[in-house]
């Protein structure tokens, strides 16, 4: 017999979806991000002269008014927001905020970090 062409035709949302299992990493939505190098504590050493601390993972399960007072004790510049642990918040980046999440009992259930 004679050989028979195949043609598929794909949407641009089908293609789309194959290249993104193909090139995972390729594409990111919030678009180009700055990699930040932080220590165990919590420390962003890409601002060399000096370091502010980004995240307090010391403070899981800690009372969150107590936690918010030692972040603002070592970041005067941040607004701290306590929320309950599963509920909606925005997608956003913010380098000014940190967010307590914290369970029933006001205990710090997620590593407040800067963002």
């Amino acid at each position: 017999g004679k050989p028979t062409k195949r043609i598929l035709l794909f949407s641009s949302g089908t293609l789309f979806v194959i290249f993104l299992a193909l090139f995972p990493s390729s594409i990111d939505a919030r678009g180009p991000q700055r990699q930040l190098h932080v220590s165990p504590e919590g420390l962003d050493f890409d601002n060399v002269d000096e370091p502010q601390r980004v995240s307090w993972p010391h403070l899981v399960g800690v009372d969150a008014e107590a936690a918010k007072l030692e972040i603002e004790a070592d970041r005067d510049d941040l607004n701290i927001v306590i929320v309950p642990f599963g509920a909606m918040v925005t997608a956003d980046h913010r380098k000014d905020r940190v967010r307590l999440f914290v369970d029933k009992e006001k205990a710090v259930v997620k590593t407040p970090r800067v963002g």
